[in-house]
């Protein structure tokens, strides 16, 4: 079941990435939401999501240096910034 949702996750990142979008945002499952995060972004497995928490309602911010994710933020809140991810590729939750 984790690698069918890895599988999924994954290409539905492909795809958002090559579509050369500036922000993208994506709402979900908890579960679903850390796998993307643990095969994506972290360059793990997707078991490794087991080791991830997100809070309810937590915003999840990646940025992009060069062709590389890097997660700026998790469980954080666009309030306590003061203002949102910013538009150079980001993946937001």
């Amino acid at each position: 079941m984790v690698e069918n949702a890895a599988a999924c996750m994954g290409a539905v990142f492909s795809d958002a990435m090559a579509a050369g979008v500036e922000t993208v945002t994506l709402v979900g499952h908890s579960q679903t939401l850390r796998i993307l995060i643990a095969i994506a972004i972290l360059a793990g497995d997707a078991p490794a999501h087991r080791r991830l928490f997100l809070d309810n309602a937590a915003v999840t911010s990646v940025l992009w240096e060069g062709e590389t994710p890097r997660l700026s933020m998790l469980n954080g809140s666009a309030a306590s910034r003061g203002d949102v991810p910013p538009a150079g590729r980001a993946l937001s939750r």
